[in-house]
């Protein structure tokens, strides 16, 4: 089942074609390494910016590849990340499927002054070109009774860990 990108994602059809919230799919065996089952909540961080997911294992990915889709929002079912907290970001929330990569500008589209001046949804400027990068992967420390963390009411119960 794939993710879905839609306006109407409250729509009973749409919610029923994916599990719900973000995913990055990884090898059973690079899974095994860290802990990892299916369905499992996981934190993919780099220096960039961090991303809470789930975990979908199959062997249909290659080994030391982890491969997350374009998905929906990040304010949709996504807890707080217990490593922000340990590194006192300000935006608990894990991220969307963009946190983690870092823009690199199309120089074909910043010919003739342009480039600066166009707008569509998510960007001002350039076309950007995001592509691969490396992160890590670790499973995610779940607060009390070994759920995660989605009310600010609770952020008291997120692990530092």
């Amino acid at each position: 089942k794939w993710q879905i990108h839609s306006s109407f994602r409250d729509h009973w059809p749409m919610m029923h074609m994916s599990r719900g919230g973000p995913t990055v799919w990884l090898n059973p065996d690079d899974s095994d390494e860290i802990d990892v089952k299916d369905n499992d909540w996981v934190e993919m961080f780099c220096e960039n910016g961090i991303e809470v997911v789930r975990a979908v294992v199959s062997h249909q990915v290659p080994r030391n590849m982890a491969i997350t889709y374009h998905q929906v929002e990040r304010h949709v079912n996504v807890p707080f990340s217990p490593l922000a907290k340990k590194n006192k970001l300000t935006d608990l929330r894990g991220g969307n499927n963009n946190a983690t990569t870092r823009i690199l500008m199309n120089p074909h589209t910043m010919i003739g002054g342009y480039a600066q001046f166009s707008y569509y949804i998510n960007y001002w400027g350039t076309s950007p070109s995001e592509r691969d990068h490396g992160v890590i992967i670790r499973k995610m420390p779940l607060g009390v009774e070994n759920k995660p963390i989605y009310q600010e009411s609770e952020l008291d119960k997120l692990p530092t860990a």
